[in-house]
C-alpha cells in the first residue's frame, strides 16, 4: 500500500532537510574554527617561543581567513542567506505579497 504524503510529512521532510543542510554547515564552521585558530592559541599559550616573522604571518593570515571563509560556509547552505545577500549587493527591495512566503522568489522586486 502507498501511503498520501500530506502537507505536514512534506513539511517535516523540508524542515529535516533544512535541519540537516544547517547541522553541517555549523560542523563544517566549528572545525575550521578549531583548525585555523589552533596555531595562534598555541602561539599565545608558549609566548616564551621564538616564532619567525614569516611563522607569525601565516598564523595571522589563517586567524583572518577563519574569519572570512565564514560567509561562503552560509552562502553554501542557505538559500535564503544567499537570496539576502543578493539583494543587499544588487540594491533592489522585495516586496513580499500578503500570505506570501518570505523566502519565494516570485516576489516583487523595485529599485531602491
Amino acid at each position: 500500500m502507498k501511503a498520501k504524503l500530506t502537507s505536514g510529512d512534506a513539511e517535516n521532510k523540508s524542515l529535516s532537510k533544512t535541519s540537516y543542510s544547517l547541522t553541517i554547515m555549523l560542523i563544517t564552521t566549528c572545525i575550521v574554527f578549531a583548525c585555523l585558530t589552533m596555531p595562534w592559541a598555541i602561539m599565545y599559550e608558549n609566548s616564551s617561543s621564538n616564532v619567525s616573522a614569516l611563522g607569525y604571518a601565516f598564523i595571522v593570515l589563517a586567524m583572518y581567513t577563519n574569519h572570512t571563509i565564514n560567509i561562503f560556509f552560509y552562502m553554501a547552505s542557505n538559500k535564503r542567506f544567499r537570496a539576502e545577500v543578493l539583494r543587499v549587493v544588487t540594491g533592489k527591495t522585495s516586496q513580499v505579497q500578503p500570505g506570501q512566503d518570505s523566502t519565494a522568489t516570485e516576489s516583487v522586486t523595485t529599485n531602491k
